[in-house]
């Protein structure tokens, strides 16, 4: 023990044999709202009358005193655990318990000040302390030597303990500001059964999050609100927790918690430890009253068969954990299938019975199914109608998928519902049975409830992702452009190319306009047909084009996720050879400056998904095959094209899951189509496959995995003399495009730590290209040994790639936020290169222009040596390094790494 420890027990033993505790001063805070643990529940009791902890009543019993005696540390600590040498919050005694009797401590010297206000500052207790030890001494007489000794023993014990002993202060010293720093749950044994952040959301206790606390004040936004800590509401969430498990089928959950306080941060870490108990297991499902008859009499003679292979079917749910939600899903599965088979009235009530044990449950199902009844009459009713009825009976009728006189089924009410949402031109729709109807009518009326939206709508999107720069979306609709709930929708979209990292000469752009009329009723309400001319002018990774199109489109919906459109198209496109990517390396001398092309073509498109939830799905398949054939005689080529994309969602828990992504795709020419010609090659490269990307294969960037090119052009500079001269200006890399592709992706999906609005993922990509064309670069950079070295590093490019990495997401109003980073597992020989340094050479070895303004030749590279038909050691050309703020290498390759950040809405 140090001088400085044998100081601080010297102070506590004066203390103890002076008097230093005053009533007001003593832990009584502490026990006033400490968990019960003796009062007849165990670790568990609750807040309330039952648990005879006082507080229910308003009355504040008898608080048992503790001996003046210091603890080694000071933390609250949960009677659920294993006793530790811990001090623990007292309970309060139950209902007809008597407190423990102790001598209460001696009391602070009357002149003697009270700790006021921070009870972390150490200069109030060192002021007390001061004043005890030493008490008016009578005039004249000498103090003590051994008064100022201990003093000064006090002050440097204090001292230390104001920096050793921040943490761990006794609960006493709790005050109205005192605040949550973190919460936190565990399980006493094994692990916990419901999620974490569901059980966040039954509590009034809240910490603050990460952007609460670091993020506003790293970025000097303000201060995080206020999260205070209270005891009282502290018992009664341990009182919603335990309430909540009872819910969830754990009838014997105990809950208790752990509070460590903070005093220089005046904050605290609250814990909350659970002991679930045995689950309560659903032991039997009856279907009303021994000896009653049995429901399969009471239904029709046709569905007796049915009805006993859905109870049957109930009997798998036996054995499982019964909470609130499984008996009312039981009740609403029996009523439903009553109701989906006519029965428009059906009551279904139940009971629950426990056995001896009270962990094993019967659930009784008590079922009228009253007369089967059919469709009478249909009943539309305008709320509030803004159109003022600008959308006619008619239209709403021709949506509901019954008719007068057909049996009922409680489906036709949620279809015909969805198909009005559907229209687009109502705010509320709602299809339901006439509840004033008598119990016993075998007719049913249905009521159909609408309000019209505003029929003209302006919206906009934006966002932002790494490749394309900031994303833009404007649509002015009109919901009833020709009558008949007919939509005419304008649409505009652009890639900016604003804060992009593309590597496209010129900047990145992506300009789209289109007109979209859609009739939403042919011949079947399952049935719509939408015409779409359209202009786009582009500058991307794939080519610099200008174009106009029109598409018809015939769409069949089956339900959400289950529609097959089939499309015919025509478009008129001009290219830009020279600008395009990749055309650096073919030979383009007899192409013109501008290729123009008609294509026309016919393409099924085709959406099946099984998953449980279409907006967010988290179990199922979704399918997505398309195919597409250029049309003979009305397209300047004859070409074929397929592609498949499955995407699998598999759930491991409340917030984690597996989602496992596989597409591919063939593309094919017919005729005298040959993609060896290089003007027929650009004029194809929009119909080619491409892989990387945020939504492919990342670690790659988009369209650089697998076979690519320099893409590099010549240009025009004016020399200081006001001569003109050439220069090759190096943009990165361009993919080759693929006549056939394959890529697949899993991910692993996980909470983060930071709240439930944020989410992880780890994944593993792989995929690979067949390059559309093997091209010779004989004519573009001559004969040489050079150009057949390259020509073999393009063909080793393809070959199956592999990318690992991980990513974490935000959920904002506004879209999510997603940031990424894929590690290349076995990058290629152009992967790892400079483009630049790889065609012309390091800077230090070229020659500058003269009068250039620092613009350097192409002369210490590949290029020269193809021109000068020399070798070339493809070896030579050094990989960057990763370096730290450019003040030491790391030793690792630079371009490994593929960064991507999403926001928003892209396009």
């Amino acid at each position: 023990m140090g001088w400085a420890g044998w100081a601080a027990r010297s102070a506590c033993c004066w203390r103890s044999c002076s008097g230093s505790t005053s009533p007001d001063s003593s832990s009584s805070l502490g026990r006033s709202w400490s968990r019960s643990t003796r009062s007849g529940r165990g670790p568990a009791a609750a807040p309330s009358a039952a648990s005879g902890n006082g507080l229910a009543s308003g009355r504040t019993p008898p608080i048992p005193r503790k001996s003046p005696r210091a603890p080694e540390t000071f933390r609250s600590t949960p009677s659920l655990r294993a006793p530790s040498r811990t001090r623990t919050a007292r309970a309060l005694p139950g209902p007809g318990r008597q407190p423990r009797r102790r001598s209460p401590p001696p009391l602070l010297p009357s002149h003697a000040p009270r700790p006021r206000g921070n009870p972390a500052k150490a200069e109030e207790p060192l002021a007390t302390a001061v004043a005890f030890l030493r008490p008016p001494s009578p005039p004249g007489r000498p103090v003590p030597l051994f008064r100022p000794a201990a003093v000064l023993a006090l002050v440097l014990a204090f001292a230390t303990a104001a920096v050793a002993q921040e943490e761990g202060a006794p609960l006493v010293l709790v005050n109205g500001d005192t605040e949550v720093r973190s919460l936190g749950f565990e399980a006493v044994d094994g692990s916990l059964t419901l999620d974490p952040a569901a059980l966040e959301l039954q509590i009034a206790t809240s910490a603050p999050s990460f952007c609460e606390t670091a993020f506003l004040r790293c970025f000097g936004l303000g201060q995080p609100k206020p999260h205070p800590f209270n005891p009282i509401e502290l018992q009664k969430d341990v009182v919603r927790l335990e309430r909540y498990y009872e819910r969830n089928g754990f009838p014997r959950a105990l809950v208790d918690y752990s509070v460590e306080l903070d005093t220089s941060r005046n904050d605290t870490r609250v814990t909350f430890q659970i002991a679930e108990g045995p689950p309560l297991v659903l032991e039997q499902v009856e279907f009303g009253k021994p000896g009653a008859t049995p429901i399969a009499d009471r239904l029709a003679p046709d569905l007796r068969e049915d009805w006993n292979g859905f109870a049957r079917s109930l009997v798998l749910e036996e054995g499982q954990r019964l909470t609130e939600f499984s008996l009312i899903e039981l009740q609403n599965r029996a009523r439903q299938w009553l109701r989906r088979r006519g029965y428009a009235r059906a009551d279904v009530g139940y009971e629950s019975f426990l056995d001896s044990t009270g962990l094993a449950a019967t659930v009784r199902l008590k079922v009228l199914p009253g007369p089967r009844t059919v469709y009478d009459e249909v009943r539309i009713e305008r709320v509030d109608s803004l159109g003022q009825a600008a959308i006619s009976d008619a239209v709403i009728l021709r949506e509901m998928p019954f008719r007068i006189g057909d049996t009922f089924d409680a489906q036709d009410l949620a279809v015909g519902q969805r198909e009005l949402f559907a229209l687009g031109v109502f705010q509320l729709a709602t299809v339901d049975v006439l509840p004033e109807s008598p119990p016993y009518d075998s007719t049913a009326t249905v009521v159909i409830r609408v309000r019209e939206a505003p029929l003209k709508v302006v919206r906009g999107f934006g966002g932002y992702f790494t490749e394309g720069g900031i994303t833009l979306r404007s649509e002015a609709t009109h919901r009833n452009a020709f009558g008949g709930a007919r939509q005419a929708t304008l649409a505009a979209e652009a890639r900016t190319g604003i804060l992009d990292q593309s590597s496209v000469a010129d900047g990145l752009y992506d300009y789209r306009a289109s007109l979209a009329l859609r009739q939403p009723y042919m011949f079947s309400r399952a049935l719509s047909f939408t015409v779409t001319p359209a202009a786009r002018r582009r500058n991307d990774e794939i080519e610099r084009a200008e174009s106009v199109s029109l598409t018809n489109t015939l769409l069949y919906t089956r339900k959400p996720l289950q529609t097959a459109g089939l499309a015919a198209s025509v478009q008129a496109r001009r290219v830009d050879a020279f600008r395009s990517g990749a055309s650096g390396f073919l030979d383009l001398g007899s192409v013109t400056e501008e290729l123009a092309v008609t294509t026309s073509a016919v393409g099924l498109d085709v959406t099946a998904g099984f998953v449980d939830d279409p907006i967010q799905p988290r179990r199922g398949v979704l399918l997505r095959p398309s195919a597409r054939v250029s049309v003979p005689g009305l397209s300047d080529f004859d070409y074929n094209r397929g592609a498949l994309s499955v995407t699998g969602f598999y759930p491991l828990g409340e917030r984690t899951g597996i989602t496992a992504k596989a597409s591919g795709g063939v593309f094919s020419t017919r005729g005298d189509t040959d993609l060896a010609d290089p003007a027929t090659y650009i004029l194809l490269r929009d119909q080619y496959f491409y892989a990387g990307g945020a939504n492919d294969v990342r670690g790659w960037a988009v369209t650089q995995l697998g076979p690519k090119l320099i893409n590099f052009r010549m240009e025009e500079i004016q020399l200081e003399d006001g001569t003109r001269d050439s220069v090759t200006t190096v943009t990165g890399y361009v993919g080759l495009g693929g006549r056939a592709k394959a890529a697949g992706s899993l991910q692993l999906n996980l909470p983060f730590l930071l709240g439930p609005q944020w989410g992880s993922s780890l994944f593993l990509d792989a995929g690979i290209v067949s390059p559309a064309t093997d091209p010779e670069l004989d004519g573009a950079f001559g004969v040489s040994p050079a150009t057949e070295a390259f020509e073999d590093i393009l063909a080793d490019e393809g070959g199956l790639r592999y990318s690992a990495g991980a990513g974490i997401q935000y959920l904002t109003p506004v879209g999510f936020i997603g940031v990424a980073v894929g590690l290349k597992l076995n990058p290629s020989y152009l992967d790892l290169r400079d483009p630049e340094t790889l065609l012309c050479g390091p800077e230090a070895l070229r020659t500058p222009i003269a009068g250039g303004g620092g613009a350097l030749e192409c002369d210490a590279g590949f290029r020269q040596a193809a021109a000068n038909g020399e070798s070339f050691d493809f070896e030579s050309v050094e990989t960057p390094s990763l370096s730290f703020l450019g003040l030491f290498d790391l030793g690792v390759p630079a371009r490994v790494f593929q960064l991507q950040f999403t926001f928003g809405q892209s396009f």
